[in-house]
């Protein structure tokens, strides 16, 4: 049966043809395009005719499939004579051809009109399979495969190589079989320098003993080289910053030096128009709020942003696809406008909140230093006898409810940031994320300790 789900990047799948249908890859792969396997061999023409099949006629597909048209009255004509009656009608039924009938009987016309069904059938299965590639398409048979006589390309194989104008499939010899003879045994895994490992192996001797003997040095590009291999497979080294976000503390708990080794060589990434719409959505809730915060340094983004999203500079007023971003901000802001704190007015926006996580007054992590988290507040707001802390998120929400406690993380930071600073017991502070896009609303109902938190770093640091 064909597949619901869509393909997933960088995995290779393995499909029948009919199990690919409505699905699309990058790069597709029709293999074993010889005769009688595609197109496959007709082998039975019968059709309706058959023990146990419906006949044709019942069918909801019927006006697509083969006629059998008999008239026996037509087939007789004039004839008077019973036994010369029932020749011609037996002939004009089941017999085969005639200079006067070169077409056969009704039922040689029926199966061979049923076979050329069948074969445009295994063409319309073709073009399902070289059609669900995007930009790639591979095409391959093989004379052998087993067999005692070689195969013969499919005609599929054979019109696409005329198309392209490329050179025709030459005839091999049937009595040159591959698979005569004693077989061979390989290893597995196969070694990658194969039957040159000897002399490669020699080579690399010579060089070694060369360069022992101080007649030959490695140049310094070879030398860069070996010295980024040595640190890519001993791994990242580095130290963690000092200064570490909030919104960066989940990525180092959960993998600690792929985050270092994101720092350390960091790769370059295309703006995300997401990323764009954050900032104005941003922007926009804190002039609404007639509030001023502290978050205007030009280099506010390096500290703060949104999952699942890369930070891009702010749009200019001309720049492209500034309407689709009006037309998405409204909807965001319409959204926010009918959330619970729609009409509500913060004590604080944007507010930066600096502090040291350690376990104790004096204790710092395996690397003798305390790191010095920044925590960026969206929102705060006074609830009753009660102080919350918002954050507003434009991107993506979370899936899991692993996603879900790791991102939650953060707002555990601000819950901590603002009692370090204003002295508000941590159990009279609410903590939520509101992702507005989806009108959806995360609380943290768990209040962790600074113990907790800075555990959570120390065992994620010595497990790397």
């Amino acid at each position: 049966m064909p597949r619901p789900e869509p393909p997933e990047a960088g995995v290779v799948q393995l499909l029948t043809i009919h199990g690919s249908k409505g699905l699309e890859w990058d790069a597709v792969a029709v293999v074993r395009l010889v005769v009688d396997e595609l197109p496959s061999r007709v082998s039975n023409t019968s059709g309706w005719f058959g023990f146990g099949v419906v006949p044709f006629e019942l069918r909801g597909d019927s006006g697509a499939l083969p006629r059998f048209e008999w008239d026996p009255l037509e087939a007789v004509g004039g004839e008077t004579d019973p036994g010369k009656r029932q020749k011609l009608a037996q002939a004009s039924l089941s017999g085969g051809a005639t200079k006067a009938n070169p077409q056969g009987g009704a039922l040689k016309r029926f199966k061979d009109a049923y076979r050329a069904y069948q074969q445009q059938e295994e063409r319309r299965l073709a073009y399902v399979a070289v059609t669900r590639a995007r930009t790639d398409l591979l095409l391959s048979g093989a004379h052998w495969a087993g067999q005692k006589a070689p195969r013969t390309p499919s005609p599929f194989l054979a019109e696409a190589i005329e198309v392209r104008g490329l050179d025709p499939i030459e005839s091999v010899d049937p009595e040159d079989n591959p698979y005569d003879g004693p077989g061979a045994t390989l290893r597995w895994p196969l070694d990658p320098l194969g039957a040159r490992r000897e002399a490669v192996t020699a080579a690399a001797s010579t060089v070694e003993a060369a360069v022992r003997a101080g007649a030959a040095e490695p140049t310094i590009e070879l030398s860069r080289l070996l010295a980024e291999r040595a640190a890519r497979q001993r791994g990242t080294d580095a130290e963690a910053p000092t200064r570490v976000p909030a919104s960066r503390f989940k990525d180092y708990v959960t993998d600690f030096a792929g985050t270092l080794s994101s720092i350390v060589r960091p790769m370059p990434e295309r703006p995300y128009r997401q990323t764009r719409l954050g900032t104005l959505f941003h922007a926009w809730v804190e002039q609404r709020s007639e509030l001023v915060g502290v978050g205007s340094r030009i280099d506010e983004a390096l500290w703060e942003v949104d999952e699942d999203v890369s930070p891009d500079p702010a749009p200019r007023a001309d720049a492209p696809g500034t309407s689709a971003d009006a037309a998405d901000l409204a909807v965001l802001q319409a959204t926010f406008e009918r959330s619970e704190w729609g009409g509500l007015k913060p004590i604080a926006v944007e507010i930066e909140i600096d502090f040291a996580l350690r376990a104790d007054a004096d204790k710092t992590d395996d690397e003798g230093r305390a790191h010095i988290v920044i925590c960026k507040l969206d929102a705060v707001y006074r609830r009753a006898d009660r102080i919350e802390i918002v954050d507003w998120k434009t991107g993506r929400a979370p899936r899991t409810e692993k996603e879900r406690d790791e991102r939650m993380l953060q707002l555990a930071l601000y819950r901590l940031a603002y009692h370090r600073r204003f002295g508000v017991p941590l159990d009279e502070i609410d903590v939520a994320l509101y992702y507005v896009a989806d009108d959806l609303i995360i609380r943290g109902d768990r209040v962790y300790s600074e113990e907790e938190l800075f555990q959570r770093w120390s065992a994620a640091r010595a497990a790397r």
